[in-house]
């Protein structure tokens, strides 16, 4: 029976597995995704943490060359290291946010779904007055009460997130909840705790593993924005969003500082992106057409 299980488990990520690869847009996403993570592990083999801060005014704003691969910035700095370097903020950012996101907000949001009535009513009125609020608004407002600081920036993007994502588990978690398996559990007596843990949460997984991918590229987009307008991380820390607004001044004598940051938000935000919706397509095909 076990052995029945373990190939029938087998043979289900296999179908999952051949789905996503012959997916195109899920394997350029995760190429995507796993150059900005080799980069971010591997900063330290990939350049020289000093270059990250070195400064030299007789290479202020150089092109593109051999010995700067994405050239120098207002300061002289290797703007191919401050790249580099700057994959480990924004991917901190994204990851950390949306797990912690997933973890408040699937709580509240599981709770409310399983449970209903007045819990219910008094979790969804609360998170629908943070949700009126634009997220990036909210976001903006908070950094703005606390100050710029990464850690202050994520706790912003954090709050601004668990709304949706709250709404989200809590309609999946409706959904499920309806299930035969479910009104079987509680008719044998299982314990709420139990028919959440051990049937509801597992059985809605997919759609949650979907958007908390796809809500890591909108939080490394979010950040660079906030970033960008001198409301997130704060030089001379290389963040991507702040190279960017390092940038803004320079677009015309140094458009090279504008465009390698760009690309690699770029890539890191389509790569997750494209992930998810591989992700959708290979855990239910249905959803596909």
């Amino acid at each position: 029976m076990k052995m029945n299980k373990k190939a029938r488990a087998i043979k289900k990520n296999a179908g999952f597995w051949y789905r996503f690869t012959r997916n195109k847009s899920a394997i350029i996403g995760l190429v995507a995704v796993s150059i900005v993570v080799f980069a971010a592990v591997f900063a330290n083999l990939i350049a020289p943490s000093e270059d990250v801060l070195k400064q030299d005014y007789s290479a202020i704003m150089q092109p593109p060359s051999k010995e700067h691969l994405f050239g120098t910035d207002q300061l002289g700095r290797d703007l191919f290291a401050r790249v580099i370097y700057g994959s480990r903020y924004s991917l901190v950012i994204g990851v950390t946010t949306s797990l912690v996101a997933l973890l408040i907000g699937g709580t509240l949001g599981s709770v409310a779904g399983y449970f209903g009535g007045a819990i219910d009513n008094i979790i969804m009125r609360i998170l629908d007055v943070v949700i009126s609020i634009p997220a990036v608004l909210l976001a903006l407002a908070i950094v703005s009460a606390l100050g710029a600081s990464l850690v202050n920036l994520m706790l912003a993007l954090t709050v601004a997130l668990v709304p949706g994502v709250a709404r989200l588990v809590r309609s999946v978690i409706l959904t499920v909840a309806e299930e035969d398996y479910v009104e079987a559990a509680k008719a044998y007596g299982a314990s709420n705790f139990r028919i959440l843990l051990r049937y509801i949460v597992p059985n809605a997984m997919g759609t949650i593993i979907i958007s908390t991918t796809i809500n890591i590229s909108y939080m490394i987009l979010s950040a660079a924005g906030l970033s960008f307008i001198g409301m997130g991380i704060q030089p001379p820390d290389p963040e991507w969003g702040a190279l960017l607004g390092d940038a803004k001044n320079y677009m015309r004598q140094a458009p090279h500082m504008l465009i390698f940051p760009g690309l690699f938000i770029l890539l890191a935000a389509l790569g997750f992106s494209l992930i998810g919706d591989g992700l959708r397509d290979a855990l239910d095909p249905r959803l596909k057409d």
